[in-house]
């Protein structure tokens, strides 16, 4: 079985290309992202291929968000926005003024691994970023995000929503590795939902509340319901999103 390696990826190499040192840091997370999802995928169906359904790596610039760019696998999907409208440029990111917003797109199937890079951006308020599985709405579906505090910590929630009200399954207060980013998946099958975060798998939650939806994506919501629209900000950033087979 091949071990990826993907050369060229190191901080030091992009700065030595002539990119700032914030651009050539984020390049080499997501290449060490995309080198552990290669191998993961691999790993996961015996040394075979997974099958991709969709992916977008966000590099347009799109308001509405439009379709995704299949760019790391699988066919362009068009985004379904609830409630809000997403937009990309570079990387996704919900619209303001949201309280409960998600993107999602239809890839045919409620048994899948959706994942993605995370940037939660240090902020004021409590905002919720992450990845949504069998969504119906903005109201309804499972979630797994990071909760960046505005005051250096970041927690990783994972839960479920079911007409607007949020049920928590884990959560892990202060996540360190995380404040400055990582990846995050889940991976559904039946009424089993795992969540993995940086690659380890963290908690498992049996759940029958969503069982048949086939759409996945994003998901974006505040703790700060009393403060005014213009409170929520919006800051963190989505990036190479993919849904794939479960694994």
């Amino acid at each position: 079985m091949t071990t990826w390696r993907i050369p060229f990826k190191r901080a030091w190499d992009w700065r030595n290309a002539g990119l700032t040192p914030d651009a050539a840091s984020k390049l080499e997370r997501d290449w060490e992202y995309v080198e552990k999802a290669l191998n993961a995928l691999q790993a996961g169906s015996g040394g075979g291929a997974t099958t991709v359904y969709t992916s977008d790596a966000f590099t347009r610039s799109a308001n509405p968000i439009g379709t995704s760019d299949a760019s790391l696998g699988g066919a362009p999907i068009a985004w379904a926005s609830h409630t809000g409208t997403w937009k990309c440029n570079g990387t996704a990111q919900p619209s303001d003024g949201e309280v409960k917003n998600a993107a999602s797109v239809d890839v045919g199937f409620a048994n899948v691994s959706v994942q993605c890079i995370l940037n939660p951006r240090t902020q004021n308020f409590a905002e919720y970023l992450g990845i949504a599985c069998r969504v119906t709405d903005a109201l309804n579906h499972y979630y797994l995000a990071a909760l960046s505090d505005g005051g250096g910590g970041c927690g990783i929630y994972f839960g479920k929503l079911v007409a607007g009200t949020n049920t928590v399954f884990n959560a892990a207060g202060v996540v360190p590795s995380f404040v400055n980013g990582g990846s995050l998946r889940m991976t559904c099958v039946g009424t089993t939902i795992t969540a993995y975060v940086n690659g380890f798998p963290f908690w498992v939650a049996t759940d029958t509340s969503h069982s048949v939806q086939t759409k996945h994506g994003m998901h974006h919501h505040h703790d700060n319901l009393a403060g005014p629209a213009n409170q929520f900000l919006g800051l963190g950033r989505i990036d190479n999103f993919v849904v794939t087979a479960p694994y």
